[in-house]
């Protein structure tokens, strides 16, 4: 169990997130709904560790593995596809490499593992940066508006591989778009608005 209590995030005067109160299970995939702005990457960034709260505790990620997509690729362009994902696999090794070419095949992006990043559309190199998170060591997945820049066809794949190699594992999907929440299949929506997250079970 992730429990927040009484949580508030704060930049100078301007109160981001105010008093949440949460207990989120683990295993299970919740959808972030809101406005830009309203605290959605901040509290993906709380959950990862790399923010710390102003006020109140969170508990249930200590020694948890958590991997992100955030807003921002953060690819290193020089380097091909496949090297880009390597750098965040346990042995980094060459026996991952069909593994690899695997799995960007199921993205739409067969036989670009050697392409060099920098030669790469914005919506590859998306795509790239959303298979390193799946493929890192994981418990929690943490996704900040991940299919942007993603055409529609080749966002159904993306969120498909999410649900293939996000089995068992506690995911938090931020996003605009009606469709993803849909695709997603989440079990949870957490709409975070004035300063406050509201939890709602979503029925499929």
């Amino acid at each position: 169990m992730i429990r927040l209590l009484h949580a508030e995030k704060v930049y100078g005067s301007h109160i981001v997130l105010h008093d949440i109160n949460l207990e989120l299970e683990e295993g299970e995939t919740y959808y972030i709904k809101g406005a830009s702005g309203e605290g959605k990457t901040t509290f993906l960034r709380l959950l990862a560790g790399l923010e710390p709260l102003s006020n109140g505790t969170m508990e249930g990620l200590e020694g948890k593995r958590i991997s992100m997509v955030f807003q921002e690729n953060r690819l290193c362009e020089n380097l091909s596809a496949s090297r880009n994902i390597r750098m965040v696999m346990p042995d980094d090794s060459l026996q991952s490499l069909p593994l690899i070419h695997q799995y960007l095949a199921e993205l739409g992006m067969e036989n670009t593992g050697a392409m060099a990043v920098r030669e790469m559309s914005g919506g590859m190199k998306r795509r790239v940066a959303i298979l390193r998170a799946l493929l890192a060591q994981s418990d929690v997945l943490l996704f900040d508006e991940a299919c942007t820049g993603i055409d529609d066809e080749n966002r159904k794949k993306v969120i498909a591989l999410i649900h293939e190699l996000g089995k068992g594992k506690t995911i938090f999907y931020a996003a605009h778009d009606e469709t993803e929440r849909q695709l997603l299949a989440a079990d949870v929506q957490l709409w975070v608005h004035d300063q406050t997250i509201e939890s709602e079970n979503l029925c499929h």
